[in-house]
This record gives structure tokens, C-alpha cells and sequence, in this order.
């Protein structure tokens, strides 16, 4: 039996955080999103709270882009894999 992936989306757009939660939705029996963010302050709560397996992060958020956000996890040893993007229409 394969691995499930718990996970949390990032983004600031609702379209994006839909159109990547329906993307992941079907992929059920490896993907299982525990929480959705819109926002870089609600995402640190949220992580801290659930610790997800892979974090999908958008590159562009105010206050803080997904790099930003993913060099910060890096410095505190924050070991989820992230997956950086950026939703186009």
C-alpha cells in the first residue's frame, strides 16, 4: 500500500486554492489535505498545528512569497517538502 500525503495549501486567490484542491482531490489514495491557508501568518499557524507532509505554497502572497516563506522553514529546520507555484489563469 502506497504512502498517504497529508497536506496544506497556500494561496491568496481563492480560484488557485480551488482549482489545486480539486487537482489534488483526484489523487485520494496518495494526497490527503488537511488544511487550506490564505495567507502566510494563517499558513504558520496552521503548519505548526498539523505538521503536513508536503506544503504547496504560492509564490506570490502579500506579506510574504513562497520563497520567502520556504527560506524561513528552511532556518528554523522545518522539515515538510514544499512544493512552490504560481496559478495562472
Amino acid at each position: 500500500m502506497n504512502k498517504r500525503y497529508s497536506t496544506i495549501i497556500i494561496d491568496d486567490e481563492a480560484p488557485a486554492r480551488l482549482g489545486l484542491q480539486n487537482l489534488l482531490k483526484e489523487f485520494p489514495e496518495t494526497f490527503d489535505i488537511i488544511d487550506i491557508a490564505q495567507n502566510g501568518t494563517e499558513a504558520q499557524q496552521k503548519i505548526e498545528a498539523s505538521n503536513p507532509d508536503i506544503i504547496f505554497l504560492d509564490i506570490e502572497m502579500p506579506g510574504c512569497t513562497g520563497f520567502e516563506y520556504s527560506t524561513r522553514c528552511f532556518l528554523l529546520n522545518i522539515d515538510n517538502e514544499i512544493v512552490v507555484f504560481e496559478s495562472t489563469e
